[in-house]
């Protein structure tokens, strides 16, 4: 039997008609719990530029992670969507896991101090599939205790509202290809139009001060919004479409 609050939050979630509304659903639902540091990612190795995440984790910790090519090390990937059980994860639980690499470890530990303590996997799809993998770590601020009897309590539940949400999203996704093309970030934005002006990824990403992997991932983003193949169609459908100037 689901509880109240899952119910009623999968009864709204079909009245969810964008992406934002979704996650905006989503982190109400999960807060509501104390789920404050969760993370939901998406890839789809069929399409290389393809890569869904949300999180309720800070700005900050987003671009560290993406500066640092912490996606190549995250043990999120390699352990947790191996195996539809549940994985207890976060720093509370670092002592169990003694063959983590010495960055993996840094991945979470990092991630600890936005206030990620303890959390455990949900994965909706598993590597090894043949189509796309990821799923969700639900993160708290919960020590180890609370935690276990946090996740006797709602595991199922969440890892219900998990398949859900994630196929609300693709849902979503599959209706957006038929449908206008997505808004630009500022600094999508700012990539294109310094890849217009003839910088390529390196100076770009001098200009701004940020990683050249960053910047990939913005055009990636942006390719992926307006369904473009290379970042230059991008940039051409960002004209067109008056998101950005010429």
């Amino acid at each position: 039997m689901l509880s109240n609050h899952t119910a009623d939050f999968l009864t709204e979630l079909e009245g969810a008609g964008t992406p934002s509304a979704l996650w905006s659903m989503t982190a109400g639902y999960l807060d509501g719990l104390g789920l404050t540091h969760s993370i939901y990612t998406y890839v789809n190795p069929r399409e290389p530029d393809f890569a869904r995440t949300w999180t309720s984790l800070p700005d900050s910790w987003c671009d560290r992670y993406a500066d640092k090519n912490y996606w190549a090390v995250d043990p999120f990937y390699r352990y947790c969507c191996t195996t539809l059980a549940p994985i207890r994860t976060g720093p509370e639980f670092l002592d169990e896991y003694d063959f983590l690499t010495e960055p993996e470890r840094r991945v979470i530990c990092e991630g600890g101090e936005t206030g990620f303590r303890s959390g455990f996997s949900a994965p909706v799809r598993l590597i090894g599939g043949g189509g796309g993998f990821g799923g969700w770590n639900f993160g708290s601020i919960m020590g180890r205790r609370e935690l276990d009897v946090f996740l006797k309590e709602h595991g199922r539940d969440l890892r219900l509202a998990g398949f859900y949400i994630h196929e609300h999203a693709e849902r979503l996704s599959r209706s957006d290809e038929a449908g206008p093309l997505g808004l630009l970030t500022p600094r999508e934005r700012e990539c294109l139009l310094w890849l217009g002006r003839g910088l390529r990824t390196a100076a770009i990403a001098d200009r701004l001060g940020i990683a050249q992997v960053t910047v990939d991932l913005h055009f990636k983003g942006a390719r992926r919004k307006l369904r473009a193949a290379t970042r230059e169609e991008a940039l051409a459908k960002a004209i067109l479409g008056g998101q950005i100037d010429p």
